[in-house]
């Protein structure tokens, strides 16, 4: 990294670095990352033990793990509504961090793209307001599966409008 000597400061790349992720189903928390050497040490919560990965065949296979905030931003609920879910058995409690000493106090739920997708299921089957007459359902504002994966992929959604103002999501080839 370049030292800029008036100044004292270091100049880091823009990139986020990652902290916590999901591979193979389980969740891990990054460690140490070797560069050069091509490894990653991380703590894989499901075993409860340190693992090693080869980084550049990590980066490809792992998933995000996501906040309990950015989940309700994406789906459109309150933290406490999808906290509730989890809370009553509605859907299934995603992986939760716990410290690294010998105490492993319970922390904060990240979720993968799985129990995203669970959610989003979970929340077609759920009527918003009063009971209607002819017993059908209505979900209330959520995003589409496509909308969703877009937003948990950070990709384009295309919309198009339409005569009667409203947006139609369209599918968008990912241009390399």
């Amino acid at each position: 990294m370049a030292t800029d000597k008036r100044a004292g400061t270091r100049h880091r790349s823009n990139r986020k670095r990652v902290k916590y992720f999901y591979l193979n189903s389980d969740l891990h928390k990054v460690l140490r990352v070797t560069r050069a050497e091509d490894f990653v040490e991380a703590w894989n919560f499901s075993e409860g033990k340190r693992v090693g990965y080869s980084w550049s065949d990590a980066r490809k296979r792992m998933e995000t793990a996501f906040t309990l905030q950015q989940v309700a931003e994406m789906i459109g609920r309150h933290r406490v509504q999808i906290q509730n879910y989890i809370l009553y058995g509605n859907i299934k409690a995603p992986q939760r961090l716990y410290t690294l000493d010998e105490n492993r106090k319970p922390g904060k739920y990240l979720f993968s793209e799985a129990d995203v997708m669970d959610l989003h299921d979970f929340l077609l089957t759920v009527h918003i307001g009063r009971p209607r007459k002819d017993g059908q359902i209505t979900p209330g504002r959520i995003p589409s599966k496509a909308e969703l994966k877009a937003m948990m992929r950070h990709d384009t959604m295309v919309y198009v409008k339409t005569q009667d103002g409203g947006f139609t999501p369209i599918w968008k080839e990912v241009d390399w």
